[in-house]
């Protein structure tokens, strides 16, 4: 569990600091000395711990929302995401806070409303295929930029001028087709030098209980590049790739310096980053 906010006295200074003077165009700079960690957890509850100006910031789904999208909620969350944000943040450098970043599979915006951190909310844009994903954003009243985007994405649909953009557990879900699609648009949406944050599922996911619920056997190692079981609908299900596979697929996207990131609050995805030349 994550320590109260309140036993940190000098961090109480800061937040009723902010509490007076919250602007939603300055968080970044308003933010820069209350740690990621606080800032998380004042989104868990914003009105009780700024109860003048926590009304401006987004409000949580429910539980149920939050389990039903991520498989978790509530601090348990919150741990996974931080851990994500500070991998984002190390191999993203520059980019992040340059912008305009754009976060692909926003869904109710677990991840954006912690980069409002870092990123200005006129320069953070989140987008999803699923308008029912957009319908709980809106209804936590995110703040910055929502768009309804094409499940395959088609040319030119998100621009070229992002200097960031991330997918967290997004292409863990799509088929292979839809994969090497949209991690292609993605690429072609970055301007020169901008980066590119996505996660996959790893070779192990194949024997975990979502994928192998019976656990009596273990399946034998991954033979091929890429496995994708279907879910309900078209190009979506549980995906599992090899490292030596999502790298060529960004290499054939023209994508450089490629590096992979993992850590434990996620075993079962593993980070990789890219730049377009």
């Amino acid at each position: 569990m994550f320590a109260p906010v309140e036993q940190w006295p000098s961090f109480r200074e800061r937040l009723a600091e902010l509490d007076q003077t919250l602007d939603l165009g300055d968080l970044p700079r308003q933010l820069a000395c209350i740690p990621l960690d606080v800032w998380g957890m004042v989104l868990l509850d914003p009105e009780r711990y700024l109860p003048r100006s926590g009304h401006l910031l987004p409000r949580m789904p429910a539980a149920e929302v939050q389990e039903r999208w991520t498989g978790a909620h509530g601090p348990a969350l919150l741990r996974i995401s931080l851990a994500f944000v500070r991998v984002l943040s190390a191999v993203a450098g520059d980019a992040l806070r340059s912008g305009p970043v754009l976060d692909y599979g926003v869904g109710w915006g677990r991840l954006s409303r912690l980069l409002l951190k870092y990123v200005p909310v006129n320069d953070l844009h989140g987008v999803d295929a699923w308008e029912e994903s957009l319908e709980h954003a809106r209804e936590c009243a995110l703040p910055h930029r929502l768009s309804l985007v094409s499940p395959r994405l088609t040319e030119g649909e998100l621009g070229d001028s992002f200097s960031l953009i991330y997918a967290f557990s997004v292409f863990t879900h799509l088929a292979p087709d839809a994969l090497t699609h949209n991690l292609r648009r993605l690429a072609e949406a970055l301007r020169p030098g901008g980066r590119l944050v996505i996660t996959v599922r790893p070779p192990e996911f194949r024997n975990s209980r979502r994928m192998n619920p019976d656990q009596k056997e273990g399946l034998p190692p991954l033979t091929e590049g890429v496995v994708h079981i279907p879910g309900r609908q078209p190009d979506y299900g549980d995906t599992v790739v090899a490292s030596a596979w999502i790298e060529e697929q960004m290499r054939v996207c023209g994508l450089v310096d490629i590096q992979s990131e993992w850590n434990h609050a996620d075993v079962f995805q593993v980070i990789w980053a890219a730049r377009r030349k």
